[in-house]
């Protein structure tokens, strides 16, 4: 047992190190500096991916499942999930490396589209499918209005993050991340407010 645990913080190891050297480096990122930002010899990588574009794309998914680990953990009734995943999402897609990520594959898409793809459909729909996941069980549970799921999700997910993360590509500051709690708050009340299930907005229009 303790080997596979072993293996497990490997693989993790590796995939951390993997998104630090494509942020600074982009796809000109080399296994060989992977490895030795993970402490690990270059077989070891081999060993768990067959190459770069395998290794970006498990990086890239790696991220979004600590992302969205925000939602599963800690408890709570859905407001208060979707205030501290927002708090999460905001704290790591508007973190400078992210942006630093975002502008180097901006800049590389020409040169590398399968690089640029692999980034929107494990990060940005990734981030989309998941959350609308989320969003399709409130609504079967009732404590939201049936409307589409991914559409409810992208328009969230915009919500939370959108304006800021096209100032910053653009190179503007970072928002203040102590009014965050407060920022999410309020965007997550407006949401519940527009997609309260039909029984909730009669009453509040009553």
């Amino acid at each position: 047992m303790p080997a596979v645990d072993g293996s497990i913080a490997c693989v993790a190891r590796i995939l951390d190190a993997a998104l630090e050297e494509f942020r600074e480096h982009g796809y000109a990122a080399s296994i060989d500096a992977v490895a030795s930002r993970a402490r690990v010899a270059r077989q070891t990588i081999y060993n768990h991916f067959s190459g770069k574009q395998a290794l970006f794309g498990a990086a890239l998914e790696h991220a979004i499942a600590e992302l969205f680990a925000a939602l599963n953990t800690g408890g709570g009734d859905l407001r208060e999930r979707l205030i501290r995943f927002g708090v999460e999402l905001r704290a790591r897609a508007l973190a400078p490396r992210s942006i630093k990520l975002q502008r180097v594959l901006l800049s590389e898409a020409p040169r590398f589209p399968e690089l640029a793809e692999q980034y929107f459909n494990r990060c940005v729909l990734g981030a989309c499918n998941q959350m609308a996941a989320v969003f399709e069980r409130a609504m079967q549970e009732g404590r939201l209005r049936r409307e589409d799921p991914f559409e409810t999700a992208r328009l969230f997910i915009e919500m939370v993050v959108g304006l800021e993360r096209w100032r910053m590509l653009y190179g503007g500051p970072a928002p203040d991340a102590a009014r965050d709690p407060d920022h999410v708050a309020r965007v997550v009340d407006f949401f519940l407010r527009a997609y309260a299930p039909a029984r909730v907005a009669a009453v509040r229009e009553a």
